[in-house]
């Protein structure tokens, strides 16, 4: 009895070490890194098909001083590209890395906060779309894209998630 305690013991430890070896950790370090590179890389370590608008040019910089899962990986990618001006559309499983301005103008899927863009309609009572669109275009933004629907007293926003809220 014993010894049969003992092998499940020492199997469970086993199997224990084994799946602790098996995740993967990443530790992000570019400076001046071409963009398309560290895109490769990331999809491997995230797991994650990403296909680059050919306008995504430019060299990024990423630090990291502690090991990264491919989830937190994915994260800081998202963040990084956003900070140099694009972001991501989700599409069935594939990511796209498009400017972002061109974000706003595309149909996207909205599963997260961390880049993509939203519609709302906003309906006025008390003011006119046009005298407000004005007020509101300073807050808003810099990608988003704003405009007044008078024919039913509304303005419509696409803008990031966050920001709409």
């Amino acid at each position: 009895m014993i010894k049969i305690l003992k092998l499940l013991f020492c199997i469970s430890l086993i199997s224990i070490s084994t799946s602790a070896l098996s995740q993967d950790a990443f530790v992000l370090n570019y400076e001046d890194a071409d963009i398309k590179k560290v895109s490769q890389d990331i999809a491997r370590f995230a797991k994650k098909t990403i296909i680059l608008d050919p306008r995504v040019k430019g060299k990024i910089t990423i630090y990291s001083n502690a090991s990264l899962n491919s989830e937190q990986v994915w994260d800081v990618y998202l963040r990084t590209i956003q900070v140099n001006g694009f972001s991501s559309i989700s599409d069935n499983g594939v990511v796209r890395i498009v400017p972002e301005n061109e974000a706003t103008r595309d149909e996207n899927d909205i599963n997260n906060e961390n880049g993509n863009f939203l519609t709302a309609v906003i309906p006025l009572v008390n003011r006119s779309a046009g005298e407000i669109l004005t007020q509101i275009k300073p807050i808003t933004g810099r990608q988003s894209h704003l405009s007044s629907i008078p024919s039913i007293n509304s303005i419509l926003l696409v803008d990031k998630k966050s920001n709409i809220k």
